[in-house]
């Protein structure tokens, strides 16, 4: 009988500890998004550190002072071609399986964070390479939040998946 006293208190302690872990996580997450959200308008400056490198594609890649909760990598670029500023987070890399779900986990936090008045869009392309990219849009006037996962080669066995909050006319 105390064994099962014992037992029960473990576990009603146990599922409160996870319930405000999970909660706390959400919450902190919720702020990060608000304070990325407001500094769409004016260009990450806020969130902006150091200049890090020109990427491959000829864009400005600055490090950010801010990293999501949940995210492996974050930093700010600057579109060479539209000027447009993006505040991009890599949540991980992994295989296929892994990625879809990731997206769909993201796409459910983004949801209950966003206000209704994004509307979602989903992503479906195809590279030439035989890869490709699937997700979301989350649109709002001028913000945009895209979340998907990158098959980068025909052999699907290796993904990305991202996070990009920017202006709309940025990243398309």
């Amino acid at each position: 009988s105390n064994y099962y006293f014992y037992f029960m208190k473990f576990l009603f302690f146990t599922l409160i500890f996870l319930t405000n872990k999970c909660w706390s996580q959400d919450v902190i997450l919720n702020d990060q998004f608000k304070k990325v959200i407001s500094e769409v308008n004016n260009e990450f400056k806020s969130l902006k550190g150091n200049f890090k490198n020109v990427s491959d594609n000829g864009d400005s890649v600055f490090h950010s002072h801010v990293f999501l909760e949940g995210t492996i990598n974050s930093e700010i670029e600057k579109n060479h071609d539209s000027k447009s500023w993006s505040f991009i987070c890599t949540i991980d890399s992994a295989n296929l399986k892994s990625s879809k779900k990731t997206i769909q986990e993201w796409m459910m936090k983004l949801k209950s964070s966003l206000s209704k008045e994004y509307k979602i869009n989903h992503i479906n392309e195809k590279y030439a390479n035989g890869g490709g990219a699937k997700g979301y849009n989350f649109i709002n006037g001028n913000i945009k939040i895209i979340i998907f996962y990158s098959i980068l080669t025909e052999s699907k066995a290796f993904s990305k998946s991202y996070l990009i909050i920017s202006t709309k006319d940025g990243n398309n």
